[in-house]
């Protein structure tokens, strides 16, 4: 129309740009060099720099926004360029206590090496269990038994042999009873009959009568020097056994003190690991070999439920939190910060009969004791929240949480 209505009319091929692909700079986007870094909200990405620089006790990121901006994934890529810089913190690992069980030792280790212990221990108890079963098994221990035995059984050869003596003088015979010691009379060189002994004249059996009142203390004397040999003669073989238990896995253990001599309270552990390892020597050889004694305390302790199928897992180590050597500081997200997520728990498991016992390798860490010198996001779900909080758990001392 000459009117000039459809001034503003356009073509088809107006509406969309047409940009030269030559104009670009490059060939494919192999040839672009990657872009570092968040594209946009330059002032937003200098207050999370800012924020993650400043080291100091009591500062932390708090971002909000409309969902979708990008608050997350600046963070994420933000917190992850700063971890790398970082020292990666030490291994944090949980212990028996063989003082006080209630109260587990908490010991640090640097980066990797918590893992490490744990599969040390491991091996150890297989070592150990072979090398006492071959020393409680071996012709030395045998020799060196009889050797320990002999004196005493030599001494209480001849107690017996001087109370027979004195007995006997007196018409009395003595012997020694799984029931203990036994008194009869004798009448030409034989033990009489209770019915012989009746038939005796009255001043014959008086007379008997009054030689076992006269050999009465001489036998309660015996008896209590007898108990006295007898534990002697016990102390003396644990002893002997304690020393052979010692030998036989103190080179293990002298290994393991060696390898991890930086930390002082884990050589201090490794120490008590041996001297319980020589006084619970028989939990580590097989069933059958234990005595009465302590296989009713170990069937006992299973079903009281203080040993989880095996009670040699005192020597087991808890890795409650583990990091990979030169990984950076860690950098943990928490999207239901509940105290148990946020700070641990402890764990129990139900027994024979009722109740919940627990021991130190079912305690469990939290969202703070991961991010442990490094940094810790609390966000919800990505279209969900809002608002991201980070906490830095590095360089001020309310951050770092050391084990206790």
């Amino acid at each position: 129309m000459s009117d000039g209505s459809h001034a503003h009319e356009l073509d088809a091929d107006a509406l969309r740009r047409v940009y030269a692909a030559e104009a670009l700079g490059f060939a494919t986007t192999e040839e672009v060099q990657p872009i570092d870094g968040i594209v946009g909200q330059a002032r937003a990405n200098e207050a999370i720099s800012f924020g993650l620089e400043a080291e100091m006790a009591g500062y932390n990121i708090f971002a909000t926004g409309p969902v979708g901006v990008g608050k997350r994934t600046s963070l994420e890529a933000h917190l992850h360029k700063y971890a790398r810089q970082r020292t990666t913190p030490g291994d944090w690992v949980y212990l028996h206590n063989f003082r006080e069980p209630g109260r587990p030792l908490a010991a640090t280790l640097a980066s990797g090496q918590g893992q490490l212990l744990a599969a040390d221990m491991r091996r150890f108890l297989e070592d150990a269990r072979r090398e006492l079963a071959a020393a409680f098994e071996s012709d030395a221990y045998v020799r060196r038994q009889r050797e320990v035995a002999e004196p005493i059984d030599r001494e209480q050869e001849q107690a017996m042999a001087e109370l027979r003596e004195h007995a006997q003088a007196g018409g009395i015979a003595v012997e020694l009873t799984p029931a203990g010691v036994v008194t009869v009379p004798l009448r030409g060189g034989e033990p009489m009959t209770p019915a012989q002994f009746a038939q005796l004249p009255e001043p014959v059996r008086a007379r008997y009568q009054a030689a076992l009142e006269e050999l009465g203390p001489r036998v309660q004397e015996f008896v209590k020097g007898m108990r006295a040999r007898q534990r002697k003669a016990r102390e003396r073989l644990r002893a002997l056994e304690r020393e052979v238990a010692l030998f036989a896995a103190g080179h293990l253990i002298d290994e393991l003190k060696e390898r991890y001599a930086t930390s002082a309270k884990l050589v201090q552990w490794l120490t008590a690991v041996a001297e319980d390892v020589s006084e619970h020597r028989r939990q580590f050889q097989s069933p059958g070999v234990e005595g009465e004694a302590e296989a009713s305390a170990s069937l006992l302790q299973a079903i009281a439920g203080a040993a989880d199928q095996s009670p040699l897992g005192r020597y087991e180590v808890n890795v409650f939190v583990s990091h990979e050597a030169d990984c950076g500081a860690p950098v943990v997200f928490e999207t239901n910060p509940t105290y148990p997520n946020l700070f641990g728990r402890v764990e129990h498991r139900g027994v024979l009969g009722g109740g919940f016992v627990t021991d130190h390798r079912m305690l469990r860490p939290g969202a703070v004791h991961r991010a442990n010198g490094g940094y810790l996001m609390f966000a919800g779900g990505r279209n969900s929240a809002p608002a991201t909080g980070v906490a830095e758990a590095q360089g001020g001392a309310s951050h770092r949480q050391d084990p206790a």
